[in-house]
């Protein structure tokens, strides 16, 4: 199917009298579009025109975190109008809130990246702030809920000090911290990145990285971290120095984010890959990718991770690059398959749980691929009783606030 007919198949699927569901549409036009393309704001304002299932639309755009990139858009078609009064405040409550979150942010980082100068600790920011001030093509319209940052091994002990003399608290206290001290070598594959928060008047989160994943399916995969470091390169973040991924090793590493991390579970990655991808095109080592992610046997990740970027964000990447690195195993094959044939690269986001459990048993390793096989019955069960308990511990909660809330108010009436 041609890249300009990606987002014109399943956004006529629910009809309710006279009003067309466009949030689907919406959805994918903040996925693909261009920020300094008029074609793509032209696309935005012929969509506003039609009656918008609003509700739906800002669920979708919320749950994807696209909600800030829609209302860029919207400044930029000069629709603010088009949208209820109602929706509008929530768009612009959103837009502060993270332009306050990341000014609070981007401070904090100046502060650990300082420190860690200091003591000559070098670290990679991944995601987040890095992505939004270096990649974007268009700044503060890529949220970010907290700062990752990727040290080596070796640095990763004197790491947790500085955040805790800065005055980080760890989180996951208990049982992981205790297991962390008595069975240290042993468990950091195991648990490669530890949270830290600082309960500001806006509270800072920070994850310390000594890998760039801990699921088995990265584990099943040979990445070469070193390789990682030595091809990183000295730059600043404001006045700070802080280290960067070579842009190829980037761009594998958003590819794992988006398949292994998260199985496609988040339209906002894809949106990643695409800022990556169009903005670094001409400087991208393509032939550089297709060795890479075959040396560290992540070839089947990277490209479902690709063809997603490229089907559904209309990502510029090589049709000779996606050869190259295309899976021939049955479950890769499978996989695409049931992508072509249920059309779900058009609606995947309707489907998370299928989606997960066919990314769950692909990867170029074919005793991981078995072991993951048998495994994902017992995975989802586990699953589906997390969930269970999420929902018991939510629905115990709001029974409680509510009824200290009934206690208050009979309080109140008595006392008058």
């Amino acid at each position: 199917m041609g890249a300009n007919k990606i987002c014109k198949t399943s956004v006529f699927e629910e009809v309710s009298d006279d009003v067309m569901d466009w949030s689907d549409e919406l959805l994918l036009c903040c996925v693909r579009a261009n920020f300094d393309n008029e074609e793509s704001v032209n696309h935005l304002r012929q969509l506003l025109n039609y009656k918008v299932n609003w509700q739906r639309t800002m669920e979708n755009l919320s749950r994807h975190r696209l909600s800030l990139i829609f209302y860029h858009f919207l400044i930029a078609a000069d629709y603010l109008k088009a949208v209820p009064p109602s929706i509008n405040k929530r768009l612009k409550q959103k837009s502060y809130t993270n332009a306050v979150r990341s000014l609070a942010q981007e401070m904090a980082l100046k502060t650990i990246l300082n420190s860690f100068a200091r003591e000559a600790i070098p670290a990679i920011v991944l995601k987040g702030l890095y992505l939004d001030q270096k990649i974007y093509s268009c700044k503060n319209v890529r949220s970010s809920g907290d700062i990752d940052l990727f040290l080596r091994e070796e640095h990763a002990d004197r790491g947790i000090d500085i955040l805790t003399n800065l005055g980080y608290r760890q989180m996951n206290d208990g049982l992981r911290i205790q297991l962390l001290k008595v069975y240290p070598e042993r468990l950091k594959k195991a648990f490669p990145t530890l949270q830290f928060s600082k309960q500001d008047m806006i509270p800072i989160h920070i994850g310390l990285h000594r890998l760039l994943g801990c699921s088995k399916r990265y584990r099943a995969t040979k990445i070469e971290i070193e390789d990682i470091w030595a091809e990183s390169r000295l730059t600043q973040f404001g006045d700070m120095p802080m280290y960067e991924m070579r842009i190829e090793h980037l761009l594998i590493y958003l590819c794992l984010h988006l398949s292994v991390q998260h199985d496609f579970d988040c339209l906002f990655w894809t949106r990643d890959l695409k800022e990556v991808i169009d903005g670094s095109n001409e400087n991208i080592d393509w032939e550089y990718i297709v060795n890479c992610v075959k040396n560290w046997q992540v070839k089947t990740y990277t490209y479902f991770a690709l063809l997603f970027a490229q089907r559904i964000a209309a990502a510029q990447v090589p049709l000779s690059v996606l050869n190259q690195i295309n899976p021939q195993h049955f479950s890769a094959k499978v996989f695409e398959f049931l992508l072509e044939r249920m059309g779900l690269f058009h609606s995947f986001w309707r489907r998370p749980n299928l989606i997960r459990c066919l990314v769950s048993v692909v990867g170029d390793n074919f005793i991981n691929r078995l072991l993951c096989m048998i495994s994902l019955p017992f995975d989802e069960f586990l699953r589906f009783i997390k969930r269970m308990r999420i929902s018991i511990i939510v629905k115990e909660n709001l029974v409680e606030f509510v009824r200290k809330r009934e206690d208050k108010i009979s309080t109140a009436r008595l006392s008058d």
